[in-house]
């Protein structure tokens, strides 16, 4: 070793001498990798992160994934590159990092981390903010022929980024009985082999190298051929350019780097009604790459004429386009716009291939249109019923259904009671999807605090707690006579009075009314055919636990309780309750209660009382017609999102629990319109108090 490089070493380690006891990751897998590690010998480095290669040793050091990390697997990441490439890499891997709790270091010794923090609006992204379909059009109609890239650009998957398709593929297989350990990995691995231009030869090299059956392949390889159909489709905006430029009489082609066979890409396109295109140049049927002479085959074949290519990505499009002297317009994919967007915090959930398909369902709505931030400096806009939904109601959907269906498994409950109104569109959902799989039965219970409470009058103390809500006692006289529906103006002094007084030489009264209610609820209750014999599960949206309490009380049982979020309120209840979150987490579910209540709640108007026949008597009806065709809307999209969803993964569902409670909280970081900004500037009226309180003030306007 020369005494240069001897001298180069020493300074390495010099400059990361303060992370001697830290663990450690390097970035790359070149020749300043290589220095890195002789420098850092006798450091805690615990693994290779490389965009391209995906497992073995490198320099003896195990090369690993993203998806092997977990939080504190690591302190630290060194990115080994030149420094003039810090800043794309960083903006790569830094919400992986962020997750992991990983802080960035340049080979320079440089902290990252500290230097790149992201602003608001990143000022090597305006001049993407500007671009927009009219301008796309006018220039198509300047060129005689124009080529269109085919993923990221006319279509797209319903994943954060293509790989994630192996990681579907993965559960599928596994729930077929085929398990193959980080198939993931394995399949990006013999991607980048001999081959990588066919996908048959890639499943040969992968069957060869992990010594899976003939019949296991090809199975696996139609699960991952059915996935990527399941999951793709199509960029509406760029479909409608395409079909444009038919129309404009131009010379359309498309160009894609695939291992995928032509028919598979054709059908794909048929799925998807993409049609009008002259001809495809796919590199599976060449056997070349657009790096590597396509270009040149679709540039022979245009002869002179003036060629535009649209494509998203930066290697293959942009530069092997330019050095053929075609013209070019690049777009993003979804992931890049979500990169540079206003929800871009949602990367931080990004680990684990459930958080990364809902993700990809979110993306693949919200920047379907590449031109989705056009004049927005990054701040996304939700506009559609489907953006509000796929955003920002079904993450908090499938968290709780996942919660709900380890809490059946666990605790042997035989009856799911539903309540009304907040459980009306999870029993529908769980109905649809997940009855016949867990082959537990639903009820939709009626029920609600103002029912409970008119039929538990002994449980004074209760009914005392609701009047200090109020600012005044005559506001507490006037909810105390709205509830058990009686005059009760026994003082004259409205200024004055005292709620325990009412509710004391009013007893008798509203004991017996009490008793009638309670008489007429239990009715309805052995209708539906709830008994002391069974194991009942009582699920809640958010709540302190009343109803639930007063029903144990009402039915003489201890209910099982499941909610999405338990305040303790006012006096902590001694309850049986599993609960996803709490006063400590989820501080965004309990901030938009009020949101989700309108987005959940059902068609009927809440429950006042029972008739003699056990049949509910309803509150007034305060919401429109309009309004209820919105909440209906929104149900069914948001039971076709989470269909979608278990489609692709299956009922087991293991999201991340911050995921939901992130993703609520971007509420404060776009803007509402259209549809959506009407939707959220509905008024939630409570029941009991009859006050109306204001979505857009939670939110933030």
């Amino acid at each position: 070793m020369g005494w240069t490089l001897e001298r180069k070493l020493e300074s390495i380690k010099r400059r990361f001498s303060g992370l001697k006891e830290k663990r450690i990751l390097i970035y790359g897998t070149g020749r300043i990798a290589e220095r890195l590690l002789d420098a850092l010998a006798g450091f805690k480095v615990v693994g290779i992160i490389d965009r391209i290669c995906f497992e073995g040793e490198f320099n003896l050091i195990p090369v690993l994934t993203w998806d092997d990390l977990h939080r504190n697997y690591a302190d630290v990441i060194i990115i080994a590159a030149l420094k003039k490439n810090y800043n794309i890499i960083f903006d790569r891997i830094q919400y992986y990092c962020s997750a992991l709790n990983i802080i960035i270091y340049g080979e320079n010794g440089q902290n990252l981390t500290e230097e790149y923090q992201l602003k608001y609006i990143n000022p090597s992204h305006a001049k993407y903010f500007e671009k927009n379909v009219s301008d796309l059009k006018m220039l198509i109609d300047q060129y005689d022929a124009v080529s269109f890239d085919l993923f990221d650009t006319l279509v797209m998957r319903r994943t954060l980024e293509r790989e994630d398709v192996f990681g579907i593929v993965e559960e599928r297989i596994r729930n077929k009985g085929i398990a193959i350990p980080n198939f993931k990995k394995k399949r990006c691995a013999a991607q980048h082999g001999d081959g990588c231009n066919n996908i048959n030869v890639i499943y040969e090299n992968l069957k060869m190298k992990e010594g899976i059956s003939d019949s296991e392949i090809m199975m696996i390889l139609q699960e991952e051929i059915e996935c990527e159909e399941k999951c793709m489709i199509s960029r509406r905006v760029m479909v409608d350019l395409m079909k444009y430029a038919v129309r404009r009489g131009k010379k359309v082609s498309i160009i894609e780097d695939t291992y995928f066979p032509k028919s598979i890409i054709e059908r794909i396109l048929t799925n998807l009604n993409i049609t009008g295109y002259e001809k495809l140049y796919l590199s599976s049927e060449y056997n070349m790459k657009k790096v590597n002479c396509i270009f040149d085959l679709y540039q022979k074949d245009m002869g002179k004429r003036k060629c535009l290519h649209i494509g998203n990505e930066k290697l293959t499009d942009i530069i092997t386009s330019q050095y053929n002297s075609m013209d070019l317009y690049g777009i993003k994919s979804a992931y890049e716009l979500l990169r540079i967007s206003s929800l871009r915090k949602l990367l931080l959930c990004s680990c684990g291939i459930e958080n990364r398909v809902v993700l990809g369902g979110m993306i693949a709505e919200i920047f379907n249109n590449p031109f989705a931030l056009y004049h927005t400096s990054g701040v996304v806009k939700i506009t559609t019923f489907e953006e509000f939904s796929i955003l920002f109601v079904t993450p908090i959907v499938l968290i709780y259904l996942q919660n709900l269906i380890r809490t059946i498994e666990k605790d042997n409950i035989d009856v799911i009671l539903f309540t009304a109104r907040d459980g009306y569109l999870f029993k529908k959902i769980y109905d649809a999807i997940f009855l016949k799989a867990m082959n537990i039965p639903s009820v939709y219970f009626l029920t609600s605090r103002k029912l409970c409470l008119k039929s538990t009058i002994s449980l004074e103390k209760n009914i005392l707690d609701l009047c200090k809500n109020f600012s005044t006692e005559y506001e507490s006289k006037l909810f105390l006579e709205e509830l058990f529906e009686k005059d009760l103006s026994i003082v004259i002094d409205k200024q004055n009075i005292d709620a325990g007084k009412i509710l004391s030489v009013y007893r008798n009264i509203l004991e017996q009314y009490s008793k009638k209610m309670r008489e007429n609820y239990l009715i309805y209750i052995n209708k539906i055919g709830i008994n002391q014999g069974e194991k009942y599960l009582f699920c809640e949206l958010n709540s302190t636990g009343t109803v639930h309490e007063a029903l144990n009380k009402i039915l003489k049982m201890e209910l099982e309780g499941f909610y999405l979020y338990r305040r303790t309120g006012v006096k902590p209840r001694n309850l049986s309750i599993v609960s996803v979150y709490d006063d400590i987490h989820g501080g965004n579910i309990d901030r938009l209660r009020d949101l989700l209540e309108i987005v959940f709640t059902s068609d009927f108007p809440s429950i006042s009382g029972m008739n003699e026949k056990g049949e509910p008597v309803y509150s007034f009806e305060s919401r429109s017609e309009r309004q209820l065709n919105m909440v209906d809307k929104i149900h069914k999209l948001i039971l076709r999102n989470v269909q979608v969803y278990v489609n692709l993964i299956g009922i087991d569902i293991n999201i991340g629990k911050e995921l939901p409670d992130i993703v609520l909280g971007l509420c404060d970081n776009v803007e509402f319109e259209a549809e959506a900004k009407d939707f959220v500037s509905q008024t939630n009226l409570d029941d009991m108090t009859q006050k109306r309180i204001s979505i857009l003030d939670k939110i933030g306007g």
